[in-house]
């Protein structure tokens, strides 16, 4: 028996003729699947499914464009730092090493931004303090 196609499957099970003789395993397929598309669903969808599917493509646009931001902004917050650096080393050289000391505040404000700008988009957005 030679392996049948859709379309080929397809006129068979509409008693068209077709080339060949479909194999056990595929009509068996065929005919259930054929037979569950020819049902009615039991239920339709809900009303407002179109307003659900704009609200997930609105968050997910959303949630994207806020990752975009944060990266913006902590490239703002670096530029910004390294020009204080860039300054202060052309002003007052000697004050660079009392500078140095405290590098890892410096580089830890955008970092703490950003995670306090997520974590409170995340709670707004799923409604965690919803009563």
């Amino acid at each position: 028996m030679k392996e049948m196609n859709d379309d080929e499957l397809q006129q068979w099970f509409e008693g068209k003729p077709a080339q060949g003789e479909p194999g056990a395993d595929d009509a068996k397929a065929y005919s259930a699947l054929f037979e569950a598309l020819g049902k009615e669903p039991e239920r339709g969808l809900p009303y407002d499914f179109s307003a659900r599917v704009m609200q997930r493509v609105k968050a997910d646009v959303k949630r994207r464009n806020d990752l975009k931001w944060n990266i913006l902004t902590f490239a703002i917050f670096a530029v910004i730092l390294a020009g204080i650096y860039g300054l202060v080393s052309i002003v007052n050289p000697k004050a660079l090493p009392s500078l140095l000391a405290y590098k890892w505040i410096f580089l830890m404000v955008p970092v703490l931004f950003i995670a306090i700008q997520s974590v409170d988009q995340k709670l707004v957005k799923t409604n965690i303090f919803r009563l």
